[in-house]
């Protein structure tokens, strides 16, 4: 995801409430894979601003999974200032849209 291009926010809007906590799910998925790269690189920072993006996105599928309001969220949001984390948020993020033909 470009941080600097909402297109890729304005798309997971456009989702239906089921299809975006799919997507959601995927990208959960997705960063936990890019936590275990940078960890097994020493890159701690890296894993642990990962892990933090992680841990607000899967407050997303909790809620939608309890049936609670649905809120959006927008991913330049998460601060990721680590090289290496940016590069595995944006690899997570293409690799979930790409379950939706994106």
């Amino acid at each position: 995801m470009n941080s600097t291009d909402s297109s890729d926010t304005h798309w997971l809007a456009g989702l239906s409430d089921a299809d975006r906590t799919r997507f959601v799910a995927q990208l959960v998925h997705g960063l936990t894979v890019g936590q275990r790269v940078l960890f097994y690189d020493h890159n701690l920072e890296g894993a642990r601003q990962l892990n933090e993006a992680n841990h607000q996105i899967a407050g997303f599928v909790v809620d939608a999974l309890d049936g609670r309001a649905q809120r959006m969220f927008d991913a330049t949001l998460f601060k990721l200032t680590d090289a290496q984390a940016t590069v595995q948020y944006a690899q997570a993020w293409t690799h979930a849209k790409s379950h939706f033909g994106g």
